[in-house]
């Protein structure tokens, strides 16, 4: 278990289908008698894979503040969990079973529970909910509906379907017919938002479309939207994306505060959105538009960095960084981000050495690692391929600090300088 004087991650072990099965919980860390409702995250990964901590930490720095408690399944054989990985078998019991583990909190409102994922996360999303998982909502992106058409059109999960089930080949049609929702819309009566990039070719936009169309013609509660030619992470439309998601979380849990409004601060004072320019559905991009995705993505950079400060956790500050410790990529899955129990122990590790060394030279520890301090007053502002973030630490005498970022060709923001204006002087920076 992690600690922290705000909040705190929880790894547990609960039974599902006689396996115990590892997840995580990021909650407050004093909950006062108070149940919060509960927002049921499923990551995109295939079997063999492992909760990113940069995903979880991610995820709870969009939320915070919004009065939930996040709970994150790893699935049966990852993790340290029990059993076999099925990839939308009986696997999918064990996101069902969270609803059990949600009632047996103190702390989780069980009856306010909603659900978010896409890819491989969405399939199983709509799976737990026609095995009745009770719900108040759930929010999908890019998943699958038909899962023998995604077999077939992307041999990658025809292998996964093949590693993850023994007997794959005898039996292939019984599986693909238990893990397409589209044999089985009219059993599902759970509120859906749906979300798809017209660009995303590991799942095509067809997926949702012959989706939508069931529902409709069933009769079911969807919200639809695509986004066009973007990708399977919805990259280009990432900040617009989690506004539409915290809305409809609103529209069906009761008492969730109003998403929070995030804008760009120029260097100059003068409040800003950040630029966005419709994206066309014939491929490539101008320079008017590129430089408008640049914008986006410096701006969620920034938000991210400032989510991980603000969250006063050790794990998303680690996980957010390279190890040469000024990297900071934009993907989930760039080389060298830290993830695991492990890997977050040797980060620990590390830093206790970095003070160690700095505190026998008489030096003090790095201005970056100051944990435990409100940051607030935001300011971002691009130029050309560099972007400089700023804002305030500390309350009573507030300090400055200020970072500028260089984009790198392989997408990724690499922290180039970093300053610390003392206290006196952060009024007048």
């Amino acid at each position: 278990m992690t600690t922290t004087t705000e909040v705190e991650c929880l790894r547990v072990q609960y039974m599902s289908g006689g396996h115990r099965v590892t997840g995580y919980i990021v909650k407050p860390t004093e909950t006062n008698g108070k149940k919060y409702p509960v927002f049921v995250v499923v990551p995109p990964y295939h079997p063999g894979g492992r909760i990113q901590f940069l995903n979880l930490f991610n995820f709870y720095g969009r939320v915070r503040g919004q009065g939930v408690v996040v709970v994150f399944p790893a699935f049966r054989g990852n993790d340290g969990g029990e059993g076999r990985d099925e990839f939308g078998g009986g696997d999918v019991e064990d996101l069902v079973n969270l609803a059990a583990l949600a009632r047996a909190q103190p702390y989780m409102d069980a009856d306010n529970l909603f659900l978010y994922g896409g890819g491989r996360g969405g399939m199983m999303i709509y799976l737990a909910l026609i095995r009745g998982m009770p719900a108040r909502a759930a929010a999908v992106e890019n998943a699958p509906s038909d899962v023998r058409r995604w077999a077939a059109q992307d041999t990658a999960v025809l292998r996964v379907l093949q590693q993850a089930n023994s007997g794959f080949e005898r039996t292939a049609e019984e599986h693909y017919r238990a893990r397409s929702i589209l044999e089985h819309l009219e059993r599902i009566d759970t509120p859906l938002l749906i979300r798809h990039g017209s660009g995303n070719r590991r799942v095509p936009v067809s997926h949702t479309l012959e989706l939508v169309e069931r529902l409709e013609a069933l009769g079911k509660t969807y919200k639809l939207v695509i986004y066009p030619n973007d990708d399977p992470d919805i990259q280009k439309n990432d900040p617009e994306d989690d506004r539409l998601a915290h809305e409809w979380l609103r529209t069906h849990l009761p008492g969730i505060p109003p998403w929070p409004s995030q804008r760009v601060v120029q260097a100059q004072g003068t409040p800003v959105q950040p630029e966005r320019t419709p994206v066309p559905v014939a491929s490539g991009r101008g320079e008017d538009e590129a430089l408008a995705l640049d914008s986006v993505q410096a701006h969620r950079a920034a938000m991210h960095f400032l989510a991980a400060f603000d969250s006063l956790q050790w794990e998303p500050f680690r996980a957010y960084f390279a190890p040469d410790v000024n990297t900071f990529p934009n993907r989930s899955d760039e080389a060298g981000r830290r993830e695991g129990r492990d890997a977050i122990a040797g980060w620990e590790q590390f830093f206790r050495e970095v003070r160690a060394n700095r505190a026998s030279r008489g030096q003090p520890g790095p201005p970056y690692l100051d944990i435990g301090r409100r940051m607030r007053d935001l300011r971002v502002q691009l130029a050309g391929a560099a972007a400089v973030v700023s804002f305030l630490l500390g309350d009573d005498a507030p300090s400055r600090r200020t970072l500028v970022f260089r984009r790198d060709p392989d997408g990724a923001w690499r922290l180039i300088h970093l300053h610390a204006s003392p206290a006196p002087q952060a009024g007048q920076r």
